[in-house]
């Protein structure tokens, strides 16, 4: 409601928004992540080498939420709202995070196929989260 009725504020908080957003953009490409143009407050974004819901859920362990949609056309899409700088970092960090354990978890997948023994895979997932064994055997 401030916004409409001080039009000088909207004008600052809508460039804001964008130039946060734009640098979020950015710092997504840096990590391989493809983002759809946006004029809005929020983007949709992918990454060609990890399932959106695996991001999803590896994000949500880290207690950050963004938005999934299983539906045709965006299941491969994550929906991330535009924060404030500090905001924004936190979800970039989040995201590496998401990715490498991401990862991790394929590898766990594969394991029941190549021999690669849970201690390992439990291994590789202490040092990708930084979150202990007892995040690690959540995660198994």
């Amino acid at each position: 409601a401030a916004a409409i009725d001080n039009w000088e504020y909207y004008d600052i908080i809508t460039d804001k928004i964008i130039e946060d957003r734009e640098i979020l953009c950015e710092n997504l490409a840096k990590m391989g992540f493809i983002t759809l143009p946006s004029s809005a407050n929020f983007i949709f974004t992918t990454h060609p080498d990890y399932h959106a819901k695996d991001i999803y859920d590896a994000l949500r362990r880290q207690g950050v939420i963004v938005r999934y949609f299983n539906k045709p056309r965006i299941s491969e899409y994550l929906r991330i709202t535009i924060g404030d700088k500090e905001q924004n970092i936190r979800i970039v960090e989040a995201l590496n995070k998401g990715c490498e354990l991401s990862h991790a978890l394929a590898l766990m997948e594969k394991q029941n196929h190549s021999g690669m023994s849970w201690g390992l895979v439990r291994a590789m997932i202490y040092s990708f989260c930084d979150r202990g064994p007892e995040f690690a055997e959540r995660a198994v």
